[in-house]
């Protein structure tokens, strides 16, 4: 009897398998979930499918939303996954989501994708689940602002290798049907614990967005693009990381009243909402900003404890505008605290006029280093309400040379005692900063369009090495080049090492044999060219 009672309170013990239930929009084959061949309908998932452990594998098109209702556990995740071929379409995917997370935790979203978004330095298109309207947006049967994600007050959630997009296709500046944030790839406000990564997300207004996060919200290797931001998180947030993504092409948001105002990353916070400790780094954004552009990065407002390294803007079209600056720190009557920047390249496209490379409003004790800043009319500048640790080892193009403008260029902007200066030794003077910085011209910077340089370029070993910060990320730059240790200096920007020029083509070698040499001579046919 005693083993029997054994027995019983072992088997009692062993938790139920995990289950396979797959389903597509209608009932197939035999209906038991077995396979995408014998599918349930989806309509027909409840909350005992919804337990610790399953797989929901969604098979064919489904047209119709769908909600979870249960939470997975810590170890034991609930995963909704797109078998090949799958996706989530309908002529709207509708404002409430089209996966609906509310509430839940321990869930992961697979698109089945893999290693795809952004990639070692790559576009990789996830090209296996999706999530997509099919007549939604300028001139088409729908104007709603889809939401692929929703997922408010949700925790420990997962979603990767899922082509999301396009939600809402704007292609019309006058097409001022929706208001910010509009049309969304991914929404969650008040939880933790998110991650969102080596997704391919496009044609949405704000297409990362939430906010009141606890902690441990990470973005990275996605590739972001058609967007009016890329993300755009208000306060209170903790620790976010925004990581090795790809962010580009803003212009198809533009509208007539300026009503989308675009940002690559968008972080702000104000009194009883502040943001803290948020890292950005290794992101690329480029693209058309179009002309309703605000910054490729706007740290904004009660910010503290920020760093932003490793990021490469790069403006590539001509008489875009910038309200504050391609990179910022920028109070809007808050005051940030303790924000640095390390190893940041900025290559904006000179318009007299435009905003700065680099802005710092009401913000104190910044510090910024080993940055490259190149082809803005303002290079840099802060106002009296903010204060600087240190301002050093940076490089700025000397665009009063480059351009022809001469004491014209308004390239750097300080306080007191001058507000502007065109002349580099004035600025250093005056901000008592920037000691060891470069300031040159193009050929001085020997820079490529894509911010990496040439052999001879002053960016080479003339930054300061910042290994004793202990920031595990920065000790190699944006491509992931490792930065040498100990007191060897570092290079200036976002890119480690020079390329080297390339080689020249077409080359003919003739080679000369002595007098009444007549064998061993190869033709140059033998040669190649």
């Amino acid at each position: 009897m005693k083993i029997w009672l054994i027995l019983a309170l072992l088997f009692a013990a062993v938790p139920a398998s995990a289950a396979d239930i797959y389903v597509a929009q209608s009932s197939a084959g035999g209906n038991t979930g077995a396979d995408c061949a014998d599918a349930r309908a989806v309509s027909s998932l409840a909350s005992g499918d919804w337990t610790a452990g399953n797989t929901i594998h969604l098979c064919g098109t489904i047209t119709s939303a769908i909600t979870a209702q249960g939470s997975g556990s810590s170890g034991s995740v609930i995963t909704v996954k797109f078998e090949s071929g799958a996706s989530m379409q309908m002529p709207a995917i509708p404002s409430t989501g089209g996966i609906v997370l509310n509430t839940r935790s321990y869930i992961l979203i697979d698109g089945g994708g893999g290693s795809c978004g952004w990639v070692s330095y790559a576009d990789v298109t996830c090209s296996q689940g999706a999530i997509l309207s099919t007549a939604n947006g300028t001139g088409q049967a729908n104007q709603v602002a889809s939401i692929a994600i929703y997922a408010p007050n949700s925790a420990n959630i997962e979603v990767k290798g899922l082509l999301i997009g396009p939600l809402y296709t704007h292609t019309s500046t006058s097409d001022l049907v929706l208001s910010p944030p509009g049309a969304l790839c991914a929404y969650f406000s008040g939880g933790s614990h998110w991650k969102i990564h080596n997704n391919t997300l496009h044609d949405a207004s704000w297409c990362i967005s939430g906010g009141s996060a606890t902690g441990d919200v990470q973005v990275y290797n996605d590739e972001i693009y058609n967007i009016d931001h890329g993300l755009g998180m208000g306060g209170p947030n903790n620790a976010i990381v925004i990581h090795d993504n790809h962010i580009h092409d803003f212009a198809n948001w533009d509208t007539t009243n300026n009503s989308f105002h675009h940002d690559g990353i968008h972080i702000w916070g104000t009194t009883g909402s502040a943001n803290t400790n948020a890292q950005e780094y290794n992101n690329l954004i480029d693209g058309d900003p179009g002309a309703n552009w605000t910054a490729d990065i706007y740290n904004e407002g009660l910010d503290t404890g920020f760093l932003m390294y490793n990021n490469v803007a790069l403006v590539s079209a001509a008489g875009r505008k910038s309200c504050c600056g391609i990179m910022d720190f920028w109070g809007n009557g808050y005051t940030g605290d303790h924000n640095s920047a390390y190893n940041n390249t900025v290559i904006g496209v000179y318009v007299a006029g435009t905003g700065s490379c680099f802005g710092i409003e009401t913000n104190t004790n910044v510090t910024f280093e080993n940055n490259t800043l190149y082809g803005c009319q303002g290079m840099i500048g802060w106002d009296a309400g903010s204060s600087i640790i240190t301002v050093d080892y940076n490089a700025y193009e000397d665009v009063g040379t480059d351009h022809g403008i001469g004491a014209a260029a308004n390239t750097f902007g300080y306080p007191s005692p001058a507000p502007q200066s065109a002349s580099f030794t004035t600025w250093k003077t005056n901000c008592s900063c920037d000691a060891h910085s470069q300031f040159g011209t193009t050929s001085q910077f020997a820079q490529n369009s894509n911010g990496t340089f040439r052999s001879g370029s002053f960016l080479s070993g003339n930054g300061t090495n910042l290994s004793s910060l202990s920031i595990t990320p920065l000790d190699s730059d944006t491509q992931g080049t490792s930065r040498p240790g100990g007191s060897t200096a570092w290079d200036i920007g976002a890119f480690s090492g020079a390329s080297a020029p390339s080689a020249p083509s077409n080359l003919q070698i003739i080679i000369l044999g002595e007098k009444g040499d007549t064998h061993g001579t190869p033709s140059i046919a033998q040669l190649g060219r």
